[in-house]
């Protein structure tokens, strides 16, 4: 590589880089060991600039059953049509079981009567997306087969449903995702929201009528309920917004719940009713129960797959896109500069390598009456054997195995809008000599599975292109 080649160069005296890195390298590692150098050797100093481009690229399927991500597991629900990446649709699929409430319903002495059946969601504040004050309407449907437990069967975004559900609604209701709940009481802090969807009359004679055979264990349980579909229906208006939901599947609130009542005779006189109690029995979704999201995209004509000609790189939860990115070409431009030769009388050495992304808020924020943060948190990571998404890692000079990235995850800058990942110059350089092998690397958001925001980086632009900024150390 030769520097002149380069898109910029800045140069200092050895006496302002010299005393410069000394007082930084407490802070930065990457420049430990360039104060050991002697100040005669120490020539200049600069940093290059350099661009680079990425493709988005959509998996084939990724697991999204509650095993997958145990501490972010959670439900996304919803119809979205994204005015920047188009639609997105989003159900649920999740087993109930039986509680161990100790008066149960099918060992009271007396009449029970049920009077209804209602599937319970619980979100907290601003877990939505989208126009949150558009109607959107639940519809429940009944497994007609039950869910196989882990680790015999895995739960995939693109599970077929139509042959696994009776193919007529037990439930369907109408909500907005904010309802008429004030803001002051969404922002309480333990305040989580409920909403409910009555279900047929069938399911709830059904569940009244539970032996305690029945209620023995799970597997009886679910030869009387296999499961429930959750989705959202598709609505009248093409050119409706619609919104997602995440919701705790887990949370104590999001249940199926049987509200009955129980009636008490005189027990001298059978026909004289001494007390009515209304009751209710909780049949919860836990851990033990399984549950997987199903995720469909249908995305507009502008959003460009598979080239790194596209404008904008897109980083999509739920089964979305996310980008491919390769920089092992532009590393090893830096060849000729780092080869070891004690015939040179110039050398080079590498203090710190960055990589950025610039996001395009416009597209993010730009949008009225749309509730669109982006994902704060942006990975940098490789890819297993298996194709899950892990650090990137190098062998040192000690023989140890280390990140090749001081940090995997970058947090958002908003004061200068990039994500910056901090490359190890040791492996920088190894990569530039040809002494270790860089494959493309990937951007994704924390948990695509239970992650419904996305960002918009820019890709091919002038100003805001994804950047690899060396700098780097001349010495004698």
């Amino acid at each position: 590589m030769h520097l002149f080649k380069t898109k910029a160069s800045l140069f200092f005296t050895a006496a302002v880089l010299l005393s410069g890195l000394l007082l930084s390298c407490d802070n930065d590692p990457l420049t430990i060991g360039v104060e050991t150098l002697p100040e005669s050797d120490l020539l200049n100093a600069g940093t290059v600039a350099q661009s680079f481009s990425g493709k988005n690229i959509q998996p084939e399927r990724i697991r999204t059953d509650g095993q997958s991500s145990f501490a972010n597991a959670a439900g996304i629900l919803g119809y979205f049509n994204d005015p920047v990446l188009g639609v997105t649709r989003a159900d649920v699929v999740t087993e109930v079981t039986y509680s161990t409430q100790m008066d149960s319903f099918y060992m009271l002495v007396g009449d029970v009567f049920v009077d209804s059946v209602v599937l319970n969601i619980a979100y907290r504040y601003q877990n939505w997306y989208g126009n949150v004050n558009e109607p959107f309407t639940i519809q429940v449907y009944e497994l007609s087969e039950t869910l196989l437990p882990a680790p015999l069967q895995v739960y995939y975004n693109d599970e077929d449903i139509e042959s696994i559900i009776y193919p007529d609604p037990i439930g369907e209701a109408t909500f907005t995702i904010k309802g008429n709940v004030s803001d002051s009481v969404w922002q309480q802090q333990n305040y989580v929201h409920q909403i409910s969807i009555r279900l047929s009359d069938e399911l709830a004679n059904r569940l009244i009528n539970l032996t305690a055979a029945e209620m023995e264990n799970r597997d009886a349980f679910k030869e009387v309920l296999n499961g429930l579909y959750v989705t959202v229906k598709q609505p009248d208006n093409p050119e409706a917004i619609g919104s997602l939901m995440k919701f705790d599947i887990w949370n104590e609130k999001t249940n199926l719940e049987m509200l009955y009542r129980h009636i008490i005779y005189d027990a001298e006189n059978n026909d004289e009713i001494l007390q009515i109690d209304r009751k209710n029995y909780i049949f919860p979704i836990t851990t033990e129960t399984r549950f997987f999201n199903r995720y469909q995209h249908d995305y507009n004509e502008d959003v460009i797959k598979n080239d790194i000609g596209t404008d904008h790189l897109y980083l999509q939860g739920m089964a979305g896109l996310y980008p491919e990115v390769s920089f092992s070409d532009i590393i090893k431009q830096w060849s000729d500069s780092l080869s070891v030769s004690s015939m040179r009388d110039v050398n080079y050495s590498i203090s710190g390598v960055d990589f950025f992304f610039y996001p395009d808020t416009a597209l993010m924020n730009g949008w009225d009456n749309l509730y669109m943060p982006m994902n704060q948190l942006v990975s940098l990571v490789a890819k297993d054997a298996n194709g899950r998404f892990v650090p990137l890692l190098f062998t040192d000079k000690r023989g140890q195995t280390v990140e090749a990235f001081t940090r995997s995850v970058s947090d958002y800058n908003s004061t200068q809008n990039h994500f910056r990942f901090r490359m190890h110059p040791d492996f920088f350089m190894d990569v530039a000599r040809g002494d270790a092998e860089l494959e493309s690397l990937f951007l994704t958001i924390p948990s695509p599975q239970f992650n419904f925001r996305r960002t918009v980086l820019f890709n091919q632009h002038d100003e805001f292109a994804p950047q690899m900024k060396v700098r780097y150390i001349k010495y004698k």
